[in-house]
């Protein structure tokens, strides 16, 4: 199954305690300085990147790797998006675990994934 997600590379974390932010994961030639820049506030908060995911070689960040970001440290606020169309296998999983089949015009909010069999999409 291809898990697809409302961002490219953002995607709601697992764990409950950090419900409010987003896991993001690090790409070739990505730094918190970088990160920051892109995706936060401001630059004063690459510190705080740096120790909330205690990265401990910041100029040698493993592609792969998942850092969580807090929410209300992002400069970019989600919007909902709907499923513009649906063929085949395609099922949405809410934040809290619920499954459900998608349907065309679906709306969607952060937190949901939607999973697509082989020959399914959305």
């Amino acid at each position: 199954m291809l898990a697809l997600s409302l961002l490219p590379t953002l995607a709601m974390p697992a764990s409950s305690a950090q419900a409010a932010g987003f896991a993001y994961i690090v790409r070739e030639g990505d730094n918190p300085w970088n990160l920051t820049q892109r995706y936060l506030k401001d630059l004063s908060y690459w510190p705080r990147i740096q120790r909330y995911n205690r990265i401990t070689e910041p100029r040698r960040m493993q592609p792969g790797t998942r850092l969580l970001i807090p929410e209300d440290w992002l400069k970019l606020r989600t919007r909902e998006v709907k499923l513009d169309a649906v063929q085949g296998d395609v099922v949405v999983i809410a934040a809290d675990g619920r499954r459900s089949a998608a349907v065309a015009g679906q709306s969607l909010v952060v937190g949901t994934r939607v999973l697509t069999g082989d020959a399914g999409s959305a």
